[in-house]
């Protein structure tokens, strides 16, 4: 079955029975931990000729085996709503643990290491992707290789070499993305309590028509805290195009806290510098709202949002959302 997976990690779309015969067989010929998670949305907006509308934003099937002590597999698909509204089918995860001295080698299709801490501790998906995803700074997912390491009992390196389009797309050139994660403290505080920081960074090469290469850096610095009722924490996040001398900027900072075991309260404020140097196209959000869980794997999510610029020119809007989120 592994042999086949880089054939279709390589595809941009997949096609939904090609995809449904290899999850069966995968079933029937091994025993296999299989979960799926959906997001499903309401949503609605102050802005002109935006519809209030239902739609599946996310649908992945998840399967995961463990094949030796030391070494296991995963493969997930990943379903979402195109913007003409039909559901679009990709292979987002297929790929490899190894379980070594040296730390946990991952080969395939894999999250991407910036997919760390930083998204366990904003924890939310269903309502909203973590910041530096959202503003295009990284792919959730990517093809690579990578290796994983703690050192002591919380220090967490995390290096790898992707081809840097994400998982989505194909490789369009010769160079690929170095990626560097460092994180101390508790990983995944949506789970568990403590705390933790750490930093991101990443480097791209790329040329341009007359053969010149350039550098693209990604780099940045995060902290997260979590007790019994309170979760909360800030990122912040640089990109730097040395070719274009461009540089974008996120500072984020978000919480939710815990009324009871049914309800809790959630914000968060994403300042975005699409360009530093020019004030007028910053693009800001507020974003609050309340979580209601009748059962451990059901969410619902009544949220608002308002955005705006830093320019008379646009109109800053709300954004009203219903959000559901069900696990199997």
């Amino acid at each position: 079955m592994l042999t086949i997976f880089p054939k279709f990690a390589h595809m941009e779309k997949l096609n939904q029975s090609v995809l449904l015969a290899l999850l069966l067989h995968t079933a029937t010929v091994s025993a296999v931990d299989i979960s799926s998670l959906v997001f499903f949305d309401l949503n609605g907006s102050t802005q002109e000729a935006i519809n209030p509308a239902f739609s599946v934003r996310r649908a992945y099937l998840d399967l995961r085996e463990q094949l030796t002590d030391n070494i296991s597999f995963r493969l997930t698909t990943d379903s979402q709503s195109s913007s003409d509204g039909k559901m679009e089918v990709f292979l987002k995860h297929a790929f490899v643990s190894w379980r070594t001295r040296l730390g946990e080698f991952m080969v395939g299709s894999q999250p991407t290491n910036y997919f760390g801490p930083l998204k366990q501790t904003w924890g939310l998906r269903f309502i909203e992707k973590f910041p530096g995803n959202l503003h295009g700074f990284d792919d959730t997912a990517d093809l690579g290789i990578s290796l994983r390491r703690v050192v002591g009992s919380d220090l967490l390196i995390n290096v790898a070499v992707f081809n840097g389009p994400g998982f989505k797309k194909p490789e369009n050139d010769a160079y690929k993305r170095m990626s560097l994660l460092v994180s101390k403290g508790e990983q995944n505080l949506s789970r568990n309590t403590g705390h933790n920081f750490g930093i991101v960074g990443s480097v791209e090469p790329y040329g341009d028509w007359k053969d010149d290469v350039y550098l693209n850096y990604r780099y940045g610095g995060f902290a997260g805290f979590s007790n019994s009722q309170l979760r909360a924490g800030f990122d912040l996040q640089i990109e730097h195009d040395a070719g274009l001398d461009h540089q974008e900027r996120i500072l984020a900072i978000y919480a939710s806290l815990k009324r009871s075991e049914q309800i809790s309260l959630f914000g968060r404020i994403d300042l975005y510098d699409s360009s530093v140097d020019y004030p007028d196209m910053r693009e800001h959000f507020v974003l609050l709202g309340m979580i209601y869980s009748p059962a451990a794997n059901f969410q619902i999510a009544p949220n608002v949002r308002y955005t705006f610029f830093g320019t008379d020119i646009l109109e800053p809007y709300w954004a009203g959302r219903l959000s559901f989120q069900f696990r199997i």
